[in-house]
């Protein structure tokens, strides 16, 4: 298992209020939905990605991984060392950036990546190599971030290469797994192997959510449709079809998407959240509110919804119950340096300083990663400089 990175890289694929990650075996037996696509006329001037676009290498590339794997005799040698290459910043300076839903040629080129884009990147790499790579879903638990007032629910995916024969002779003796999360990737979660169309689908349903951020919506619908396409069974794609519709009061077609979400994973929080949701916009309260209950109660123990409940009341300016979560979420996990952070920004921003330093160092002593360590120090230094 590969655990080099400079930060957390995650799945992302956001929504209203809440958006979901990979794909599952459809469960249902609900009809699928018709997408009224006279509601967004617009969508077929859009260009969307091809698959063969999405994992293409250009010549740079090409010139990269022959570089750094060439005097590498073994499948592992070679794997390890373009895996090193990746995050060596005199090679390829990479950084992370939750928007870098982009093609493996684009990721490679600019220089940033959120976890699906870099995992297609390597993916596309060691097909080049002649290996057998293929994608996997880890099923980590809820966690959720916070963009530009949106909440978006995290997945993450890794890549495995599989031993292959050569001439009777197997090259390598068990699977190799590149993991770009060393925090995820140090749990054994369950892990679910994907195909190269679902992948594609949550390529699509990432570059569909950051045009529901910005609200484009037509741009939004003909990723979505795209996704769908490419897998029907793409339970986030159906879900960000019932924001997307939800948001612009068609409502029928948003409950009936939520629906859809539900048939193919009938556990999936966020669906019955944004159903939640959908119902207190019609003045449907107190089937909104039974939801909403349950969920709430289902979710107490997980520190990341106590997270996310004191970043949304950071948001707003409330100091004391963004410090309330916060902690609650340490007192269930304290290992996330995340959380920790957290509280010290709070803290900084009441001008307490010494409890910003308390956290800040709390910080510090759980981040898992040397760079993160070296920016809490920088932040640590630049705090005790202001005393």
């Amino acid at each position: 298992m590969f655990k080099r990175q400079s930060y957390l890289l995650l799945l992302i694929l956001p929504v209203l209020t809440m958006l979901t990650g990979c794909n599952s075996t459809y469960l249902g037996n609900n009809a699928i939905p018709e997408l009224p696509d006279s509601v967004f006329p617009d969508y077929l001037k859009q260009d969307i990605e091809t698959q063969q676009e999405i994992f293409a290498i250009d010549t740079s590339m090409i010139a990269f991984i022959e570089q750094n794997t060439a005097d590498k005799g073994t499948e592992k040698a070679k794997l390890t060392a373009l895996v090193g290459a990746i995050f060596d910043r005199t090679a390829l300076s990479l950084s992370y950036n939750a928007e870098a839903n982009t093609t493996a040629q684009n990721t490679f080129n600019e220089g940033t990546a959120n976890c699906l884009s870099l995992t297609i990147m390597t993916y596309a790499m060691t097909q080049y190599l002649g290996m057998i790579s293929a994608f996997q879903d880890i099923a980590i638990p809820e966690f959720w971030t916070r963009r530009e007032g949106n909440t978006l629910i995290n997945r993450h995916i890794n890549l495995i290469v599989k031993p292959r024969k050569v001439r009777h002779h197997i090259l390598s003796n068990r699977n190799m797994t590149v993991d770009f999360d060393p925090q995820q990737g140090m749990r054994r979660f369950r892990a679910k192997e994907l195909t190269k169309s679902e992948i594609v689908s949550n390529f699509y349903a990432n570059k569909a959510a950051d045009h529901l951020i910005v609200n484009e919506a037509s741009r939004a619908y003909a990723y979505l449709k795209a996704a769908i396409n490419e897998n029907v069974n793409n339970e986030g794609a159906w879900l960000n079809l019932g924001v997307l519709f939800s948001r612009h009061q068609h409502f029928d077609q948003a409950e009936a998407f939520y629906a859809m979400a539900l048939s193919i994973k009938p556990n999936f929080t966020s669906a019955y959240e944004n159903l939640a949701l959908l119902y207190k916009r019609q003045g449907k309260a107190e089937k909104s509110q039974v939801l909403l209950s349950r969920l709430h109660k289902k979710r107490q123990k997980n520190p990341y919804y106590h997270m996310m409940l004191g970043d949304i009341a950071l948001e707003a300016n409330d100091y004391e119950l963004s410090i309330t979560h916060y902690k609650k979420a340490i007192s269930l996990n304290h290992k996330p340096h995340e959380f920790h952070f957290s509280l010290a920004k709070v803290y900084f921003r009441l001008g307490d300083i010494e409890n910003a330093h308390r956290y800040l160092e709390n910080a510090k002593r759980w981040a898992w990663d040397r760079e993160l360590k070296r920016q809490y120090s920088s932040k640590i230094s630049n705090l005790v400089a202001k005393r």
